[in-house]
């Protein structure tokens, strides 16, 4: 009797367990039912048809599979909306979308170079058209990346904008502390409309051979335009106004006046006078590389005489002389110098001038067809005479010798200069 209710026992936790199990398969099933239901019932999306390699096609069926595989589709679009039903973030999904767009697409440009080679009995004007057609392939899938992209996410972006921000180094090290005061994603949208905007000028190059013709130059002024556009709009203008004096400073830091080099100026006063720099040059041209107008560094370009004159305005007649004296190599040397050995500026600013006299006297005395030699060498051990008495009496006589080894290398070698001796023809 006991034996035969413990069988009993058995059998009815055998038929639990059973039920349990069978009922927790249901669950499974019902669950992958509801999402796969999810994804395939949502909004249609409006497909737009694009020379997109096609991607391997994946239909739905009643197998078990991993839920990615009820999401992804060889339709961007469509590929888009199913990560978003799911709550997939923004920008997660633009890192997989973009990432994928980048390696259709290469597949894509691989395929136009490596075509099979040019057969070898054209000649260079057919090979030379047969890379043209490369080239004009490329550039068209290029533009068609770019474009379905924007339409995927609005703005435009690609896979070397995103990389920028995982990247470490100087470079982009400069880059966020240049563009810093923007929020990251506003720097990620900067970067691909500066990106793409370069790239189409480049394609323009790269089809006229950089053999431009007007219209050539219209398209790319025009281009241009439609950069400073999107910028007033993705950033604002002030925030404009600040790139561009950020990126003066970084083009132009070994220029630019301050008290290292002898000129005296305030925060808004260097911010005065890079305003003042950056109206005489074009920012957009200059991002564009398109050689149109002074660069953001080139300095004797942008100081016009109405640039000069407005400095001068803003600094007054003594300190526009010390910012033009800073702007020259030859002085910042002295200055350094004389800075580094405690002298006062004066004495930086008297070498300076006898060194431009020096050198005026050097010149006039070389080119005197009238001299002999033997008047040559005369004359031009006098002017560097002349030219160490004053190193001397501003440095000091140790100093001198000291500046001489060092920066004292535009004194005249009259040991060079041949000299007349008698009894010699």
């Amino acid at each position: 009797m006991r034996f035969a209710f413990v069988i009993c026992i058995s059998l009815l936790l055998v038929g639990a367990t059973g039920w349990m199990n069978w009922t927790l398969w249901r669950e499974r099933e019902s669950n992958r039912v509801v999402l796969r239901d999810l994804v395939l019932k949502q909004v249609t999306v409006e497909r737009i048809v694009t020379k997109v390699k096609p991607r391997v096609a994946i239909r739905i069926s009643e197998v078990a599979r991993p839920p990615w595989a009820l999401l992804e589709s060889e339709d961007y679009f469509q590929y888009a909306a199913n990560l978003r039903a799911i709550g997939c973030p923004e920008k997660t999904l633009r890192d997989i979308l973009v990432a994928d767009v980048e390696r259709n697409f290469e597949e894509q440009r691989k395929a136009i170079e490596n075509d099979p080679d040019v057969p070898f009995w054209l000649n260079a004007d057919q090979r030379e058209a047969m890379e043209h057609e490369r080239l004009l392939k490329g550039l068209e899938i290029e533009q068609q990346q770019w474009e379905l992209l924007r339409k995927l996410f609005g703005y435009d972006i690609n896979q070397e904008a995103l990389d920028s921000f995982r990247k470490s180094g100087l470079g982009e090290a400069i880059g966020r502390v240049l563009l810093g005061f923007l929020p990251q994603e506003t720097v990620l949208r900067l970067a691909a409309v500066v990106e793409r905007r370069q790239w189409m000028v480049k394609a323009i190059d790269l089809v006229t051979y950089g053999i431009l013709l007007p219209e050539d130059f219209e398209k790319r002024r025009q281009i241009r335009d439609q950069l400073e556009r999107e910028l007033g709009v993705l950033i604002g203008p002030a925030a404009v106004e600040e790139l561009q004096l950020r990126l003066l400073v970084a083009s132009s830091e070994s220029k630019l006046p301050h008290r290292g080099r002898g000129v005296q100026v305030s925060g808004p006063e260097m911010r005065a006078l890079c305003k003042v720099l950056v109206a005489g040059g074009d920012f957009y041209s200059t991002i564009l590389n398109l050689d149109e107008g002074p660069s953001l560094g080139d300095w004797d370009e942008r100081l016009s005489r109405d640039v000069e004159i407005r400095i001068a305005q803003l600094l007054g007649k003594d300190r526009f002389a010390d910012f033009t004296r800073a702007r020259d190599e030859r002085f910042r040397q002295i200055y350094s110098f004389t800075s580094d050995n405690n002298l006062p500026k004066e004495a930086a600013i008297r070498a300076f001038e006898e060194r431009l006299n020096a050198e005026d006297d050097f010149a006039k005395i070389r080119n005197d067809s009238t001299l002999t030699e033997e008047q040559r060498v005369t004359l031009l051990v006098a002017v560097r005479a002349r030219a160490q008495a004053v190193i001397n009496r501003n440095f000091g006589d140790e100093l001198s010798a000291t500046f001489a080894k060092s920066l004292g290398q535009w004194f005249p070698n009259t040991a060079s200069v041949p000299v007349e001796t008698e009894g010699k023809p």
